[in-house]
């Protein structure tokens, strides 16, 4: 009987050791994972708030865009000349009187088609081979045939302003080609007869203004003075 005790006394001491044992391995083992953890840096998979909290975009705005520099002609110091944004002063392009006024709200009868239709300029009557004039300074734009209006020659001004010529004769003025800078009252060239839809009107310039890329009446822009009659007047 006393041996059984002793027996049963020795595995409860055992057991014990054993539990204490595992015990042990259990705190060291906790230990180490929480130093682990503590010296291991959150993923973003841990961060609490990616995904749930909307992320606000900001406006990817265009790199500021500067203006080009215009560089002096010459190579000189002067300062470079800049394009102005005022219209200039306006002169009546050749001596007439206005045989056929501007008119693109009312139709007007036209003799050559018997029709009415649109006029996007004014006709000032002259002579065959008379002068015609730069209405203000400029630089030629383009020179070319048009198949109802003949002969034609732009002149690009300031203020986004295009004088357009039309029933011209095919020679142009000496010296006159695109990109030839002009100047106010300089001949260009010459009253023709080569606008087929103008051709039962008498001899005239077709001259049409436009500002900002829109027809403009060009007596709005052109002295009364100079005007020395109206087709309806």
């Amino acid at each position: 009987m006393e041996k059984k005790t002793k027996r049963q006394n020795n595995l409860t001491y055992i057991v014990l050791v054993v539990v204490l044992l595992i015990l042990s391995v259990l705190v060291a083992v906790t230990g180490i994972a929480r130093r682990h953890a503590a010296e291991t840096p959150p993923s973003l998979t841990d961060t609490p708030d990616i995904g749930k909290k909307p992320v606000t975009e900001q406006p990817v705005l265009p790199p500021e865009t500067k203006a080009p520099e215009t560089q002096p002609s010459g190579g000189t110091d002067e300062p470079a000349e800049q394009v102005s944004n005022t219209l200039p002063l306006f002169e009546l392009p050749v001596d007439g009187a206005i045989s056929k006024d501007f008119a693109v709200d009312v139709p007007v009868f036209s003799l050559t088609m018997e029709d009415y239709r649109t006029h996007a300029g004014i006709d000032i009557a002259a002579a065959v081979g008379d002068p015609v004039r730069a209405a203000a300074d400029g630089i030629v734009g383009k020179i070319y045939d048009d198949p109802f209006m003949g002969t034609c020659l732009t002149i690009l001004h300031s203020g986004g302003a295009v004088s357009i010529y039309k029933n011209l004769a095919e020679a142009t003025a000496p010296g006159i080609a695109v990109g030839t800078a002009v100047t106010a009252g300089q001949e260009i060239g010459y009253i023709g007869e080569t606008a087929l839809l103008e051709c039962a009107e008498e001899t005239h310039l077709h001259y049409e203004l436009t500002v900002a890329g829109k027809n403009v009446d060009p007596t709005d822009y052109l002295p009364a003075a100079a005007m020395t009659g109206s087709f309806e007047d």
